[in-house]
């Protein structure tokens, strides 16, 4: 069985997923994680400077999280 059909399995058994509490406090700790790594995410998320013109020619540019 491939991995996407093996998620795919898992995500229709309900009974296994987390708890809703258990969810939302994961999204907190995320929420709280990233302004602390805005320049990773940032670079993670953006293309390299050839495929995103607008990054390349406006280096000063900063992406904030409200």
């Amino acid at each position: 069985m491939g991995a996407l059909a093996r998620a795919h399995q898992l995500f229709q058994d309900q009974s296994r997923w987390l708890a809703r509490h258990h969810r939302i406090e994961i999204l907190e700790r995320a929420v709280a994680l990233m302004p602390e790594r805005v320049e990773s995410l940032t670079q993670t998320a953006l293309p390299s400077p050839p495929e995103n013109p607008l990054v390349w020619w406006c280096p000063s540019v900063r992406l904030t999280i409200p």
